[in-house]
C-alpha cells in the first residue's frame, strides 16, 4: 500500500489548521518524510510512493513541493492539495481516497501518532531531526541525493528496535 504523499500532507495541514497553526513547505514534507520513515520501520512497508530526496532544508518530496510551487504559496500552506478528476474538475486529496477502508482507521491512528510525536515542533526542529537521521546523511553524500527505501528503513528499524515501547514519542522528545 501506498498512499499519494500530497493525501499524507493533507491529513497535516487539517490538523495543523485545528492547532490554529499553518505549516510551511519545508515542515509538510519533513513531517511527510517522518511519518514514511516511521511506517517503514515499524511494518516494512513504504507509506508514500514519492521520491524522496536529501537537501539543505531535510527531506525533499517533489509531488508536495511542485504542487506548493505550481500554486505560488511557498510561506505557509494552508489550502489542501489536489488532484485533477475527470468528471468534476478537482478533487481534495484524502486518506479516504487512497486507502482502502479496511486500513483507513489504521493509517489515521498511526498519522495522529506522527502529529502528536512532531506536531509540536518548529520547522528548524523537523529540519534538524531530518538532518540527524542515518538515512539523510548517507544520502546527502551521494550525487542523487535520494533517499532510498532501503536506507529509510535501515534508519528507522533501528530506532524501532532500540525502543519497542513508544518508538515515536520517545525519538521526537530527544
Amino acid at each position: 500500500m501506498q498512499i499519494d504523499a500530497r493525501a499524507v500532507a493533507n491529513f497535516f495541514i487539517d490538523k495543523a489548521k485545528g492547532a490554529e497553526r499553518q505549516p510551511d513547505l519545508v515542515a509538510l514534507q519533513n513531517l511527510t518524510y517522518l511519518a514514511h520513515g516511521w511506517f517503514l520501520g515499524l511494518t516494512e512497508e513504504p507509506l508514500i510512493s514519492s521520491e524522496i530526496l536529501a537537501w539543505e532544508h531535510g527531506a525533499y518530496i517533489s509531488d508536495i513541493a511542485n504542487d506548493v510551487r505550481f500554486s505560488r504559496k511557498l510561506h505557509s500552506v494552508h489550502r489542501k492539495f489536489w488532484k485533477l478528476d475527470g468528471d468534476s474538475g478537482q478533487l481534495d486529496l484524502c486518506l479516504e481516497q487512497c486507502v482502502n477502508e479496511k486500513r483507513l482507521e489504521e493509517i489515521k491512528t498511526f498519522l495522529e501518532s506522527i502529529w502528536t510525536g512532531y506536531g509540536q515542533f518548529s520547522t528548524r526542529q523537523l529540519v534538524d531531526f531530518v538532518r540527524g537521521d542515518t538515512a539523510w546523511r548517507a544520502a546527502i553524500q551521494q550525487a542523487s541525493h535520494r533517499m532510498s527505501d532501503a536506507l529509510i528503513l535501515k534508519h528507522f528499524r533501528s530506532l524501532v528496535e532500540g525502543n519497542k515501547e513508544q518508538p515515536i514519542e520517545q525519538f521526537a522528545a530527544s
